[in-house]
This record gives structure tokens, C-alpha cells and sequence, in this order.
């Protein structure tokens, strides 16, 4: 059983002016079930027509999520539908009853992925049929396809030949990347090749109309996954066999504007090398580690028609060298002599790193997660080769993770002797979430026995959450699309969370939220490793039911668990645990705007690592400087200083630049007026 225990890019015209007035809303508590969402799933697409092949899913920020799904509605032409469901379990009333579009064109078209694009809608992306083309739609958060956008997707990869296995990266300021593979220099000579758009379907200047090729070497390269950069480029990752090897994995970093980063060879950088002629790997993906870098997880399989694929990670510089602590080969997350076969790389979303997969340690193989610090090591309750997500019998297929935002993770996989789904809450230090059952909850009680559900997909719903689609086969003379929503107390309400952590080398701030306000007294507590808990204070209370403590009793480079109690109904009550390390010196960071969109002046928090000259400044969208201010002179440590003082600052974007010692960090902020 489980226990319960740089810079920013030389700016070339103002082309990211339709990006101004970017909105944002409050989010509902994730904390308490919501009525509205069925007990089965909330039926997405039930129509004749809808096809089982991996339905994608996006959160919308605000608690709800975006499904994208192929369907069928003639019987001969294969196309894609988008639907939103919103945070109260109810289909979006602006939107077409049986979802939008994303696409009628002729043939058919497969859908490959589906990103948020920050506004409460989504991009979508496909290859096309019989030429084998790249495709993307923008559909906004009315349902309604975004102007500029043709109403049956635009051409992103139309090069001779196939374009395929396209991925998506949203740019963080309403615009998205587009990577895929592409045969245009000859059959089976696949290259990748990326492209960059702005929210209106018009391409960042400086990136060529066909895409931009990222590698081109000899041979193969295949499956590109992206992840940001943190700077406003990306990092573009594929398997290779330029080099008569199998497997190799190289990656590039291209620039918002379409450039390769200085010091990137034209043809990408060698992150690892091959195993030999039958080794092969398939990256499964890349993820910020918010310095600048990013963490890359793969599978490896060691022969022809060997079952002993493996699970690995390594976490890269912005310069694309191996972070210190990272063996050269990658950490083995599971290298057990049976097959692991890895399915999902998410953000802890606290600066580390999750990874899912199917594990046949044991006979029938379960699902196992391992979550890594930056450092390189298993955070604290994390076992070597991972923990078990369910004491469930039975095989558990394709597990797919997504962050709970406080270092835990939501995993849903499919169960296979009853063909059905669970799905579980792991807190950060790697055991059941309170009020979660050892082997996770059936994402559908079926009363007959009969039903079947598969593919599935989980994504944040933004506001500590998760929400998972998949295939139903309930009705059997047709494929269906359902969606559910989880929170954070699973099948028992959870009052108090912890929304917020902020450690640095001399205090650590918490913040947890009480939706409900009911909470009139609560005291923090804190453990080291392999010590019992021990009250530290009072939190304190501002009025809009958040509890706030900061503990200045720390040590840099020690392991702290930190919760919250409070008594409910004459009996203790407890939030759940989580586990912070305390950094042993300070980062150089920037969080950005406080509150982002803002209103007037703008509050900046960041920190700087030394006492050397820095500079903080504020730029328009064509890169001109606003205001700048020399900030070294407050020396190591966190600040929040603001920006514009005189109160004339116009509504629009601008962008937040932080400069110390040749290092730049970058930031989006939003004045609304």
C-alpha cells in the first residue's frame, strides 16, 4: 500500500502592438468540488463522428480547459474540432454546441497538439492529407477563429515533400512556435525546422516564410519537442543519427526574432550521444528550469528488439552544457533491467522537474513518478527509481502527469484489465495528497461493467488543479469525448492550500489561501528531515483570505517541510506538507510586475545575487527604453522597487528588463490604464 503520510532582442518595429490589452480574470478556488461537474465526465463531443485518437487538452487559465479532438462527420474526411469547458463544468455558451472548427478542410487532417494562448483560447496544430503539410488555427476564448487566421487553418510547413510531427510552444505574449519534421531536401532526409507566430497568424519579423531550419545536418532528425528559454526564444530538441548512431539527441535555441543564440553551432549542439547502431531514444520533454535553462527527459531503448528502455534526464544551461551536478550521460530517474517506458516531463512548478512512466519492475507493470531537483537529485521523499503513484492491480498504461503548482503532481492513467482510467494526487514530498485513496480515483464509476475509456490527457487548470479528457466508448456505436476536473482535496474538501513560497538564503515566505474565510486562527509548523513537526507562530491574515508567515529561522542549503494547522469543528486540521529548499546563495531572478496586468506605476519584484551594478528598465514593444534605474546599490537579496512613478505610463504591453554582470533576465508586464 501507499503511505498517507540577455537580453532582450533588437527590437524592429512595434509588431507586437496587436498584443496590447491583454485581459486577465480571477480564478475560482480549485479547493471544493464542483457541483456542476458530472460524476462521469462532462460529455465534450457525443455526436456521430468523434475519433478516438488522442483528444488534446490546454487549460484556460482560469480553471476550465480547452479539447481538441479529430472527428468525423461525413464518414470520409477526418477534421478537428476545438470546445472549451469552463471552470463551473459547463460548455462555454458562446461556443457552437458541438465545438468549433479548427478545420473542414478536404481529406483528412490529424491533429498533433494543443497549447493555451494566454487569453482563455488556444492554438491547434495538425498535418494535412494526402500532401502531408503543417496546419495551425488560433481559436479565442468565444469560440470564435482569431482574425487573421483562415477559417480552415493556416499553412505553417508547405514545403515539397512531408512535414509532420508537429509540436507547439506558446511565446508567452500571445503568440506561439511551431516545430515539426520536414523532408523537403530529399526522402527520408527529415530536418526540423521551426516557425514563429504572432496572436494574428502574421510571422515575427526576421523569421523566413517556410520556417526556420534549425538543423539540416545529413541524416534524420526527428520528433523536435520545444521548451522556453525563459528569454523569449526557445529551445528546439530531436533525436539524430547524423553521426551513424542511433538516438543522439541534439538541441538548438533560437531567438524571438528567428536567430540562432550566440555560440550554437547552425546545426544544433550534441546533448548526448549514442549508445551504438541500435540504440534509440524519444524525447518526451522539455521544460524551463527558470534560470535560463531547461530540463530534457527521454526513453532509451538498448537494441532491435530489446525490452529494456529506460528513463533518463538531464537538465542544460543556456549555453546548452550540462548543468553542475548532472552526469554528462544524463541521470538515470529509472534504469531498472525491465522496461520503463517514460510518457510525461512537466514542471514541478517550482523550479525542478516531474516525470512519469509505465514501469514493469513488476509484473503487471505500474505507473511511477520521480521528481528532480535542480540539483540533480531526488527531492526530499522521492525515492531512487521513483515512487509508485497506485497500489491499484493491474496494468497502468500511459501515465500522464501535470503540476499541482506547489511541487506535487496529478497523474491519470489507464487501468487495463477494466480498460477504465484512475486518476492520483501526489503532494511534493512524494506521498498521497490528503483525502486521496492509495490507488487514485476511478475517473469513471461504471455501473454496467462494460464501458471503455482510453487516451487519456491531463493539463493545470490553472488555479492548482487538473483536468483530463479521453476517448469513451460507453456508447458503443461510436467514440466519444469527456473531460473531468480535480482539485486539490480529490473526494475530501481541503479548506486551506498553499498558493505561494518564496526561499531565500535567510527566510522562507509562505503564503496559503482559505477560500472560504472560515479559518480564524492557524498556526504554521515546520519539520527538518527525520524530526516531528514543531510550532513556529501565527500566521497572519490580510482580509481576502490569505494566511501569511515568514520564518527567518533558516539555514542555506537545508531541507524544510512546512503546513499549516487550524482547528475545525472541535478537531485539528491540517494542510498539506510541502518541501522547500532553502537556497545556499541567492539567484539572479526576476519575477516581474506586481500585479501583471497593473494599473499606474509598476511594482517590479527581483533578485539580485551580489552587489555589483544593475540596471532595472522598462521598454515599449519596439524595445525603446521607457525608464531605466540603476539598482545594484541595494545589494544581494530580494527587492520590489517601482517603475514609472509619475503615473504616465499609456496602457499597452511593454517589456521588464534586469541586467547584472553581462546577465539578462526578461519579463512581459501589462499596464491596463
Amino acid at each position: 500500500m501507499l503511505a498517507h503520510s540577455r537580453a532582450l532582442p533588437a527590437a524592429r518595429g512595434a509588431f507586437l502592438a496587436l498584443l496590447i490589452a491583454i485581459a486577465s480574470c480571477l480564478a475560482p478556488s480549485p479547493l471544493r468540488a464542483q457541483a456542476q461537474w458530472a460524476a462521469n465526465g462532462v460529455p465534450v463531443c457525443v455526436i456521430p463522428g468523434c475519433s478516438g485518437r488522442l483528444p488534446q487538452v490546454c487549460g484556460d487559465g482560469s480553471g476550465g480547459a480547452l479539447v481538441a479532438w479529430n472527428r468525423n462527420p461525413t464518414q470520409t474526411d477526418q477534421n478537428i474540432y476545438v470546445h472549451r469547458v469552463l471552470s463551473s463544468g459547463l460548455l462555454a455558451p458562446s461556443w457552437p454546441p458541438k465545438g468549433t472548427p479548427a478545420t473542414r478542410a478536404p481529406a483528412d487532417q490529424w491533429l498533433t497538439d494543443i497549447v493555451a494562448d494566454g487569453q482563455g483560447g488556444a492554438f491547434v496544430v495538425w498535418f494535412d492529407f494526402p500532401n502531408y503539410d503543417v496546419y495551425a488555427q488560433h481559436v479565442l476564448g468565444n469560440g470564435q477563429i482569431a482574425p487573421g487566421w483562415p477559417v480552415d487553418g493556416l499553412p505553417v510547413g508547405v514545403a515539397p515533400r512531408t512535414q509532420w510531427e508537429a509540436r507547439l510552444l506558446p511565446d508567452g505574449a500571445g503568440g506561439v512556435f511551431v516545430a515539426w519534421d520536414d523532408e523537403r531536401a530529399g526522402d527520408f532526409q527529415e530536418d526540423v525546422y521551426v516557425q514563429h507566430l504572432m496572436a494574428d497568424g502574421s510571422r515575427v519579423p526576421g523569421w523566413p516564410e517556410n520556417g526556420l531550419g534549425v538543423s539540416t545536418a545529413p541524416e534524420r532528425q526527428i520528433v523536435p519537442v520545444l521548451g522556453s528559454d525563459g528569454q523569449g526564444g526557445c529551445f528546439v530538441v530531436w533525436t539524430d543519427s547524423r553521426n551513424g548512431i542511433g538516438g543522439e539527441i541534439f538541441a538548438q535555441r533560437v531567438s524571438w526574432f528567428g536567430e540562432i543564440a550566440a555560440g550554437w553551432p547552425p546545426d544544433g549542439k550534441q546533448i548526448i550521444s549514442g549508445y551504438g547502431v541500435y540504440a534509440g531514444r524519444h524525447i518526451w520533454g522539455v521544460v524551463p528550469d527558470e534560470t535560463g535553462g531547461a530540463y530534457i527527459g527521454w526513453g532509451v531503448s538498448h537494441g532491435p528488439f530489446a525490452y529494456d528502455d529506460d528513463v533518463f534526464a538531464i537538465r542544460i544551461l543556456e549555453d546548452g552544457s550540462t548543468a553542475p551536478g548532472w552526469p554528462a550521460a544524463g541521470f538515470p530517474v529509472c534504469a531498472l533491467n525491465n522496461t520503463q517506458y517514460l510518457t510525461s516531463v512537466v514542471s514541478d512548478g517550482v523550479g525542478g522537474v516531474l516525470l512519469a512512466w509505465y514501469d514493469n519492475r513488476t509484473n503487471p507493470g505500474v505507473a511511477y513518478v520521480q521528481r528532480l531537483r535542480p540539483d540533480g537529485t531526488p527531492a526530499p521523499g522521492w525515492q531512487q527509481n521513483g515512487n509508485r503513484v497506485s497500489d491499484l492491480p493491474g496494468y497502468h498504461f500511459a501515465p500522464r502527469a501535470s503540476p499541482d503548482g506547489q511541487g506535487g503532481v496529478y497523474v491519470a492513467f489507464q487501468e487495463a484489465f477494466y480498460a477504465t482510467g484512475h486518476m492520483q494526487h501526489m503532494t511534493g514530498s512524494g506521498i498521497l495528497a490528503p483525502g486521496w485513496p492509495s490507488p487514485g480515483l476511478p475517473i469513471v464509476n461504471d455501473p454496467t461493467g462494460s464501458w471503455s475509456q482510453q487516451d487519456f490527457q491531463v493539463t493545470s487548470d490553472g488555479v492548482g488543479g487538473a483536468v483530463v479528457t479521453w476517448d469513451d466508448a460507453r456508447n458503443e456505436t461510436q467514440n466519444q469525448i469527456y473531460a473531468q476536473r480535480y482539485f486539490g482535496g480529490g473526494p475530501t474538501p481541503v479548506l486551506v492550500s498553499l498558493v505561494s513560497v518564496e526561499a531565500l538564503t535567510d527566510r522562507v515566505a509562505l503564503t496559503w489561501h482559505d477560500p472560504s474565510r472560515a479559518v480564524s486562527e492557524a498556526t504554521v509548523y515546520r519539520r527538518r528531515e527525520g524530526e516531528d513537526w514543531a510550532a513556529l507562530g501565527r500566521a497572519s491574515f490580510d482580509g481576502t483570505g490569505r494566511l501569511r508567515y515568514e520564518d527567518r529561522g533558516v539555514v542555506p542549503g537545508e531541507r524544510l517541510a512546512y503546513r499549516l494547522g487550524w482547528m475545525e469543528s472541535g478537531s485539528d486540521q491540517f494542510s498539506a506538507e510541502t518541501w522547500i529548499d532553502v537556497p545556499r546563495s541567492l539567484a539572479f531572478a526576476l519575477e516581474g510586475a506586481r500585479p501583471n496586468p497593473a494599473v499606474g506605476p509598476l511594482s517590479v519584484a527581483f533578485t539580485l545575487p551580489q552587489a555589483e551594478a544593475a540596471t532595472l528598465e522598462l521598454l515599449d514593444v519596439a524595445g525603446r527604453q521607457v525608464v531605466a534605474r540603476e539598482v545594484g546599490g541595494l545589494g544581494p537579496g530580494a527587492h520590489v522597487i517601482r517603475l514609472g512613478e509619475c503615473g504616465c505610463t499609456p496602457p499597452g504591453m511593454y517589456w521588464v528588463r534586469l541586467t547584472q554582470s553581462g546577465r539578462s533576465l526578461l519579463k512581459r508586464a501589462v499596464v491596463v490604464k
